[in-house]
């Protein structure tokens, strides 16, 4: 079995009946799935081998039937946010060469009299019944193109291949122990490394997969973990932190005979891991650490026994990680794996990034004697200051301590004596009467002298991804225009 493909069809003969996927108003069956995938990938017959075909969905069944029917069409499925911007829509519409985008009841008219046409069709115009003949998938073949998000600088194409995947799902499976018998939910949208990993490592086991479509909606989240018996979550930290503000007693009850949560490696504090590691009375909370570009790369299941809380694991089976022109035993992740993608997708500016199948991160971390992976920042954050070298990330974690602060974002800016200082963007929590004053007062107190930030801004609220992430260069471009 070398596809995603040859397992579905594995499991629609011998569990055609059990749900694959299951949504607040709709559930497939795994024969269904495969029945309907191959209506859909019959509507594609015309186009040439490794084709791209975009998708845009809400999470949904038709999502699932579409991306697998793209996949069996030896074409590869370019997934798409609903929430994109128009500008990073049409950006990679150009830059994917995409033959077509599939949607449903979503507005298009942005695309019209662009540059970057394409043919829109809504996912019921594609349920063809004519026949089909199944294409020869090769291992190496691209599966599916995501790009990423765009927090640093333009967004990057990555083509993730059939083995690339595989690879990936027989470690995320190994190391968390995801079978058949697992009913996973999942409120992560499927144009999400993470919430794809999510259905795929479910359509790998055989098990069942429960979709929302609001991760913001805790009480909906509780509520179908109860309904349908959940054994694994899959949530981004905020969403922990969430759930512990608002229902901390209710969860004390309804998350304890989880077998598996799930996040990952977005900084998570360390006393909300000893919360879930003391709710999760017969499971286990776990993170994983990985780019789009190199998936999954280390994995951390955190025990009681152990304090190392911040940790991002151990590198997973198979994928080596090293670290690179260290300063204070801090350097640069590489990573070298089966996981690991070889180029950017029609981009050839970033490929240095890339050396003998090691991928260079840009994330800069340390391992203990222990052999456990911390995260310390990202290497074009570093500020020099004065000739000390400032890890923004340390200084944003420090500052987040005072409970007035929801966010902090820490950039680099030019100084005439020190060659760079540091500017705090704050973002406070709702009823904070804090004032700048009282900030630079806390960082005084709490960081040394070089680390505290000459320039504080308070802000309502950051420039993100649709993914939620904080556009730090968009930052930088403002506080080089002061």
């Amino acid at each position: 079995m070398k596809t995603l493909i040859d397992l579905l069809e594995h499991h629609s003969k011998n569990t055609p009946k059990k749900n694959a996927i299951i949504t607040y108003d709709d559930a497939l069956t795994y024969q269904q799935l495969s029945e309907q995938s191959s209506k859909f990938q019959n509507s594609l017959n015309d186009f040439s081998k490794n084709s791209v075909v975009s998708l845009m969905f809400e999470n949904s069944t038709n999502f699932v039937v579409s991306y697998i029917g793209i996949l069996k069409a030896g074409l590869t499925a370019h997934v798409l946010s609903p929430n994109i911007s128009r500008q990073n829509l049409l950006f990679q519409i150009k830059n994917s060469e995409s033959q077509l985008l599939v949607t449903q009841n979503l507005d298009f008219s942005s695309l019209k009299n662009t540059d970057s046409f394409i043919k829109v069709k809504q996912f019921d115009d594609m349920l063809s019944k004519d026949d089909y003949t199944d294409p020869e998938i090769l291992s190496n073949n691209f599966a599916h193109l995501l790009y990423t998000s765009g927090t640093t600088s333009e967004p990057k194409g990555v083509g993730i291949t059939h083995s690339n995947i595989i690879f990936t799902l027989k470690n995320i499976i190994s190391v968390l122990g995801y079978s058949s018998n697992d009913i996973s939910l999942s409120p992560l949208p499927l144009s999400h490394s993470f919430g794809l990993g999510c259905l795929n490592t479910n359509l790998y086991t055989g098990g069942q997969l429960i979709l929302l479509n609001n991760a913001s909606n805790l009480d909906e989240i509780l509520e179908t973990i109860q309904k349908f018996s959940v054994s694994t979550l899959a949530a981004v930290p905020a969403t922990l932190i969430k759930l512990l503000k608002s229902h901390k007693n209710k969860i004390q009850n309804e998350l304890k005979d989880l077998r598996l949560l799930i996040t990952n490696s977005t900084s998570v504090p360390p006393e909300i891991v000893s919360e879930y590691k003391t709710i999760l009375k017969n499971g286990n909370l776990a993170t994983y650490y990985g780019l789009t570009e190199a998936s999954r790369s280390t994995f951390m299941i955190f025990e009681n026994h152990l304090d190392n809380n911040t940790s991002v694991g151990k590198p997973a089976p198979n994928v080596e990680i090293k670290i690179k022109n260290k300063h204070n035993d801090i350097g640069e992740i590489w990573i070298k794996g089966s996981n690991v993608i070889k180029e950017y997708w029609n981009d050839s500016s970033d490929n240095e990034n890339f050396m003998n199948d090691w991928i260079k991160t840009g994330d800069l971390g340390y391992f203990d004697k222990q052999g456990f992976l911390y995260l310390s920042g990202r290497l074009d954050n570093i500020v020099n200051i004065g000739g000390e070298k400032v890890f923004p990330e340390y200084v944003e974690k420090i500052i987040k301590q005072n409970s007035d602060i929801e966010e902090v974002v820490i950039i680099g800016q030019k100084h005439n004596v020190l060659g760079h200082s540091l500017k705090a963007f704050v973002k406070l929590n709702p009823q904070s009467t804090l004032k700048k004053s009282d900030i630079l007062s806390f960082c005084i107190k709490n960081l040394e002298k070089h680390m505290v930030p000459l320039k504080i801004e308070l802000v309502d609220n950051f420039p993100v991804t649709e993914y939620g992430k904080i556009k730090r260069f968009l930052l930088c471009s403002e506080a080089l225009k002061k």
